[in-house]
């Protein structure tokens, strides 16, 4: 592992949540409320195990040689959909620690595998943030149609 995601973590993403046969039966036919419920269950349940991956992201970075830094990776408190997201801060105060993160890249005085290794989580810490905020809209969009679908059905 160069950045946040273990290297064996999208295969057993794939064996432990139901991603794969939810993201299928998204693209098929859905009719019934029920139907949408049972998506939206199947993604909720995949989002879950995405948060579960950020906690032990956090550890994993607070163990390496990166916890030298004055910046560390936070989980924000979940929004209004639910989700979390991985966002740096100053270990001196609650401000956003993404202007620091630049500014140690950039210093020539850091390690060069200090600020690659800082690079790699960053990449990481972007594209887990991206996937979790798929996820919340694909949630809320399951959440909307049901509610829609349920105004539809004839009595």
């Amino acid at each position: 592992m160069n950045g946040l995601i273990p290297d064996d973590m999208y295969r057993e993403f794939a064996k432990k949540t139901p991603l794969n046969a939810a993201m299928k039966a998204l693209f098929s036919e859905l009719q019934q409320v029920s139907d949408y419920e049972f998506q939206y269950e199947q993604l909720h349940q995949v989002r879950q195990w995405l948060i579960e991956q950020q906690s032990e992201m956090i550890t994993t970075l607070k163990t390496s040689e990166l916890n030298i830094l004055p910046i560390t990776l936070i989980r924000d408190k979940a929004s209004s959909s639910g989700g979390t997201f991985l966002r740096w801060r100053y270990l001196t105060n609650t401000g956003t620690g993404n202007i620091m993160w630049r500014k140690i890249v950039a210093d020539k005085n850091q390690p060069l595998s200090i600020r690659q290794k800082l690079v790699a989580a960053e990449k990481d810490r972007v594209l887990i943030n991206m996937q979790m905020s798929i996820l919340n809209f694909m949630l809320r969009q399951l959440k909307e149609c049901a509610q829609k679908i349920e105004h539809l059905d004839i009595q």
